[in-house]
């Protein structure tokens, strides 16, 4: 290939060098340096990299069977495609599998190397993830004892490997064997919730491993290992670059100042130049001497008139692609790109009136977060497609979400997550993979955690969507909050906070700042609210509903500035449970759905999960006539307690900033605190919140005599509408009407309808009465909210005949439905075929038509026959 003289390039790079010059190029000198320089930047790297992902096998260690491996991949999932065992999520199988953790397992393969990849100066071996105890070997050599699932692995192997075919064996040690002897040898034991490590001990401590593996309250306990991140070879001679990391400096309209920061590996390469481009357009340009081993080199670059990075609901998500090169005149040594969002975003944490704030402020704006709670989308990860991971953030997306925490019990997940959250306008709340635990302090177990904070800090720190780092997930609060520190001695006491502290507060910090300082360090979530309390000090995590059995009311009254964790269960649809269950399992208690709800007194390790979900149900439901009624019921009754505590914490803005429910998704099929089940079909609660994180949301309450109407929103502009509220009973007779114009004001909550409620509901039926309103401007509904003056078991529901019409329209299907009278909790569902309905669990109005839109998979034909419609007072014992 053709290698230009690098005279042109350095030139330019002269130029770039003086402003005053580089004012006075021509447009087309400018041009024909581009040209110049861009055909330069695309000649063939140097720095190779060739996979080595296939012809895997694994055995049991000791058996002298060995069978075809994928990678990546996993045990459990390798020996399931090799038909070694069934399936670990259908019925009870995952407690006949619990054999697989506990033993050694063997991968290896063969590959070739030529004489092009041993003329290199580099041949590195990198494994960007070993679950978990691995020890490596190449030619039967030991080159490596990886100790940590979350830590990315290089080695050099160029003076083992040779020409022609070399092999690789990785063993994987037990977690068993490795950390009882740690557990055992403790002056004093550490603690783990138990309904979150479901062994005899609580190994889950002492490996630096996904914790969720070991089980949790709504998951599975499947230890699985293996090589569950690529592998490849790196060739590479001279010089590499091994990170960029673009910092936003400052941002104006009229542009934005930025740095590139290249570290870049070398054994002393003299005159190299260094590269940022967007597109054609050249941004900064340097030549720079390379000392021996790592360099960093800082380029500073403007982008004129930015296009900023906005979270969902409040603008685009732009995002600009960087391209970056390291140069010399035998050619391109190495290539970069970098996608990333130019965006301002702190942490607002400032004593106040009402105690310390706890906000996002994004480009200047005070940003109301409406999120949940992320877990890995599988017990195998393995098995998370792309596709998948589009699912899951389209669904976050979709429901007028701006941001997702990513739980400290799971993964630094991988980068098409990120990638998604940055298209897609989701900020990320980045837990360190810490979570409800007592951790070690030794040496070598703190500096093994550095490592991991620094490697991955580095690799997701030019994601815009990432707002802010933290420390651990309840580490503090199940401390001081849960009764764990009454367990020990003073001594102990004192030793163990040392130690807790220093994690959080020092250890984990000052590395992050070593690659990092653009964002809020977070030692601990929650902050306050210990003793499911919630306070004005910080965020809070509130299970005062659920755990305490307190009624759906006190989420009215428990609320902090930041509501970073709440949560209540339910059951997957009946279609879901059918696909790991027989029908002889379709009972509440049966013990097939009793191995698929995790939830269970700590104590006494009986059931608490269903008992909960019943006790709650008899509170605000009749009960319902079977299984399927049950599933379905359970659905309903979240989605009323979740969006309670909503609309409580959205009609308090700006006191409460911020509001995240446990938990977005499943990783098995199970009952649990998630909007939207294993299978990707969204509950009731997922619909629910879709209409309850609209950009405007309805909130009405009637407390202290007084029928209140507020009105939550977020945009950034005084908006004018026209707010209608209607008294009607379930026959469909209005009893009152009332519209008004109002102002909406940008960026607040405020009650826009106030009334004596003794008044308003004078001699009207409570039993038969719903209060709907609906909140318009010249081109649509904004927002709609239908509310209730008694709990749904004291409603006088009428029988009700609902009439449905669909047409297909290309590859989408309409249904229009109506009803004479007030239907409640409309479920629509496809009991032999699959679809996405566009609203579900929905109310339908007496007299009025209800418009849904139906996406089926291509191909498949739906006929009104295929649809089952159900309501609440279908599902009551008659």
């Amino acid at each position: 290939m053709h290698k230009p003289n690098l005279a042109y390039a350095f030139v330019l790079q002269y130029l770039f060098k003086f402003n005053n010059l580089r004012m006075k190029i021509t447009k087309s000198l400018v041009v024909l340096f581009g040209l110049v320089l861009g055909n330069f930047m695309v000649a063939n790297s140097q720095v190779q990299q060739i996979n080595l992902n296939d012809n895997w096998q694994f055995r049991q260690e000791g058996n002298s069977q060995w069978l075809p491996a994928a990678v990546p991949g996993c045990v459990h999932t390798d020996l399931l495609t090799n038909k070694k065992i069934e399936d670990p999520f259908y019925r009870s199988n995952e407690k006949s599998l619990q054999w697989i953790g506990e033993k050694d397992w063997e991968y290896e393969t063969l590959f070739n190397v030529d004489d092009t990849m041993l003329g290199s100066q580099n041949l590195d071996l990198v494994f960007k993830g070993l679950d978990t105890y691995a020890d490596v070997y190449l030619n039967d050599t030991l080159v490596l004892k990886a100790n940590n699932m979350h830590r990315e692995w290089r080695i050099n192997g160029k003076k083992l490997l040779h020409k022609g075919q070399n092999k690789l064996l990785i063993h994987f040690n037990s977690v068993f064997e490795v950390d009882v002897p740690k557990y055992l040898k403790m002056p004093y034991k550490l603690q783990a919730w138990p309904n979150n490590d479901q062994g005899d001990m609580w190994l889950s401590l002492y490996a630096r491993k996904a914790g969720y593996e070991y089980g949790w309250d709504w998951g599975a306990r499947l230890i699985t290992s293996g090589i569950w991140r690529p592998i490849y070879m790196e060739a590479w001679s001279n010089s590499k670059i091994n990170t960029i990391q673009i910092v936003t400096q400052k941002i104006s309209k009229q542009k934005a100042n930025l740095t590139a920061v290249f570290e870049v590996e070398s054994s002393g390469q003299k005159g190299v130049l260094l590269t940022v481009k967007n597109g054609n357009k050249i941004l900064a340009i340097r030549k720079v001497d390379l000392a021996m081993g790592k360099n960093k080199v800082a380029l500073e670059f403007v982008v004129a008139n930015p296009k900023l990075w906005w979270s969902n609901g409040l603008g685009e998500p732009n995002l600009y692609t960087f391209n970056c090169a390291l140069n010399a005149t035998s050619g391109t040594i190495d290539t970069k790109e970098v996608v990333t969002g130019i965006r301002s975003l702190k942490i607002i944490r400032e004593n106040d009136k009402d105690g310390k704030s706890f906000y996002v402020l994004l480009n200047g704006v005070p940003v109301f977060i409406k999120g949940s709670n992320y877990i890995p989308i599988d017990n195998f990860l393995n098995r998370v497609t792309n596709d998948k991971y589009e699912t899951v953030i389209n669904s976050a997306r979709d429901a007028n979400m701006n941001m997702l925490r990513v739980w400290g019990g799971g993964i630094y997940e991988n980068d098409i997550f990120y990638d998604l959250c940055d298209k897609k306008g989701i900020l990320v709340w980045q837990d360190m993979m810490f979570a409800c635990g007592m951790f070690p302090s030794d040496t070598d177990f703190i500096e093994n955690v550095k490592q991991e904070v620094i490697q991955n800090v580095t690799r997701l720190r030019n994601h815009p969507s990432i707002a802010l780092w933290c420390g651990n997930n309840e580490n503090e609060i199940s401390w001081y909050g849960w009764g764990w520190k009454g367990k020990y001695s003073a001594e102990v006491q004192k030793e163990y906070e040392t130690s807790m502290h220093k994690l959080f507060d020092v250890e984990i910090p000052n590395v992050i700042a070593t690659v990092d300082t653009t964002r809020f360090y977070h030692p601990s979530s929650p902050s306050t609210g210990y003793n499911n309390i919630p306070n004005k000090m910080g965020d809070s995590h509130y299970y005062g509903v659920w755990s305490s059995g307190d009624p759906f009311d006190a989420y009215n009254k428990n609320v902090a500035r930041f509501m970073s964790e709440y949560g209540f269960q339910s059951f997957p649809e009946y279609k879901s449970v059918a696909e790991f269950t027989v029908p002889d399992d379709h009972k509440i208690n049966s013990p097939v759905m009793l191995s698929h709800q995790r939830a269970k007194d700590n104590d006494t390790r009986e059931d608490f999960g269903n008992k909960n979900i019943n006790q709650y149900l008899d509170k605000y439901f009749n009960q319902p006539k079977d299984f399927k009624s049950f599933l379905y019921v359970s659905q309903v009754l979240q989605a009323k307690g979740i969006v309670t505590a909503i609309e409580a914490h959205r009609r308090n803005m700006p006191f409460c900033m911020g509001t995240m429910y446990w938990q977005l998704n499943d990783c098995w099929p199970v009952a649990s605190w998630s909007g939207t089940d294993y299978y990707g079909r969204w509950k009731a609660l997922h619909y629910a919140v879709r209409n309850a994180y609209r950009k405007e949301m309805i909130s009405i309450i009637n407390e202290g005599g007084k029928l209140r109407v507020y009105i939550a929103t977020d945009r950034l502009k005084a908006v004018k509408s026209k707010l209608e509220l209607k008294l009607m009973d379930f026959d469909g007779n209005v009893l009152s009407l009332i519209q008004k114009d109002i102002l909406l004001a940008p960026n607040t909550s405020k009650i826009y309808f106030e009334t004596d409620s003794s008044a308003f509901l004078k001699d009207k039926d409570l039993s038969k009465l719903v209060f709907s309103t609906k909140l318009q401007n010249d081109t649509e509904t904004l927002a709609t909210k239908d509310f209730y003056f008694l709990p749904e078991k004291q409603l006088t529901f009428p029988a009700v005949e609902i009439s449905k019409m669909l047409v297909k329209n290309g590859e989408q299907y309409s249904i229009q439905l109506k009803s004479a009278k007030l239907a409640k909790a409309v479920f629509l569902s496809l009991p032999a075929k699959e679809g996405h309905f566009s609203d579900n669990y929905f109310d339908l109005l007496p007299g009025e038509t209800k418009a849904i839109s139906l996406n089926v998979v291509k191909g498949i034909s739906i006929s009104e026959k295929d649809l089952e419609i159900i309501t609440l007072v279908d599902s009551y014992k008659k």
